[in-house]
């Protein structure tokens, strides 16, 4: 599961990747850990359905998006980056290129 905060033209703010197997990956205004920003904007949920229905299989639901309240998606941040991904690492922004990198000190 894919979660996004997008700003008001299409451009994600902050990210929660979920994989199936429990790791999990996030992005904020400051660092990208374990995935990256996207360089391109959003389309509206619509538009983005529509143009992963035509490239999948009619009955693969794998990319199909859905509009979310800002409270759920605090809800998974605060779920996943906050409880989990905080405690057990402490991060220190390193700024180089213009991008952040992450910096995990055990």
């Amino acid at each position: 599961m894919f979660y996004y905060e997008f700003d008001k033209d299409g451009f994600d703010i902050r990210k929660v990747e979920i994989f199936k197997d429990g790791r999990f990956a996030h992005t904020d205004e400051k660092l990208e850990v374990r995935t990256f920003k996207n360089e391109k904007s959003f389309p509206d949920v619509e538009k983005y359905n529509h143009l992963c229905n035509e490239s999948a299989d009619s009955n693969d639901e794998t990319f199909l998006a859905e509009n979310i309240s800002k409270n759920y998606f605090e809800a998974i941040w605060q779920e996943w980056i906050i409880q989990k991904e905080i405690p057990y690492y402490q991060y220190y922004e390193i700024q180089k290129d213009n991008k952040y990198f992450e910096y995990i000190d055990y």
